[in-house]
């Protein structure tokens, strides 16, 4: 026959009595402690910097094109180095403009001049005029004698002076002032046709080449 069970002592039932039925295992207690989800839940701060310094990671790749822009830059800024070679024709329309500023300011003024001259010249006329009608005859030869050597190329003058020497009956003086009015005075002058008349020579080269005495 089996031996019969040895009871157990009190002091050991009590022991046991006293453990909770719900004791976690040591396999429990490993597992609980283990604040896994707190580590996890404490370590996002430190994990955002680690996904952040993985990012720029991608950037090489991107960058990887930007060699290429400097080379186009330069490639494309070569040829704008002989952009200044248009403004090279500037250079000479101003010049005439200028050029054209000035002799249109030259032009003025020798109108200017060339008017001063005719009103002068029509004064003198009118003035010398005026004594040979009043038959002051020394007044106008001294008037038309001023004119001529004030004035020496206006053919007015020359003119004037052979009026009033015709008006003296001095011929010799008269034909040598028409002969100075023909040489000096323009082909389209209107009283040049009068003067060769006066001196009988249909000829105006003929009157021209008389030599004055």
């Amino acid at each position: 026959e089996p031996p019969a069970p040895v009871p157990a002592s009190p002091a050991v039932e009590e022991a046991v009595a006293e453990l909770p039925t719900d004791a976690p295992t040591e396999a429990q207690e490993e597992v609980r402690p283990s604040p896994v989800p707190r580590k996890t839940a404490a370590k996002p701060g430190r994990a955002a910097p680690r996904a952040q310094a993985a990012a720029p990671a991608a950037t090489p790749e991107v960058s990887a094109p930007v060699p290429i822009a400097p080379a186009i830059v330069t490639a494309s800024a070569v040829p704008t180095a002989p952009e200044p070679a248009p403004t090279e024709p500037k250079a000479p329309e101003e010049k005439k403009s200028v050029f054209d500023l000035v002799r249109s300011k030259k032009n003025e003024v020798e109108q200017k001049v060339s008017e001063l001259v005719k009103t002068k010249q029509q004064e003198i006329q009118l003035r010398v005029s005026g004594l040979v009608q009043n038959r002051q005859y020394d007044a106008a030869l001294e008037a038309a004698n001023d004119c001529a050597a004030n004035n020496p190329s206006m053919p007015e003058c020359q003119l004037m002076l052979g009026d009033i020497h015709g008006k003296l009956n001095h011929r010799a003086e008269s034909e040598k002032h028409y002969a100075k009015f023909l040489a000096l005075a323009p082909a389209d002058h209107p009283r040049r046709a009068r003067v060769v008349e006066l001196l009988g020579n249909a000829s105006k080269d003929a009157s021209a080449t008389r030599a004055p005495e």
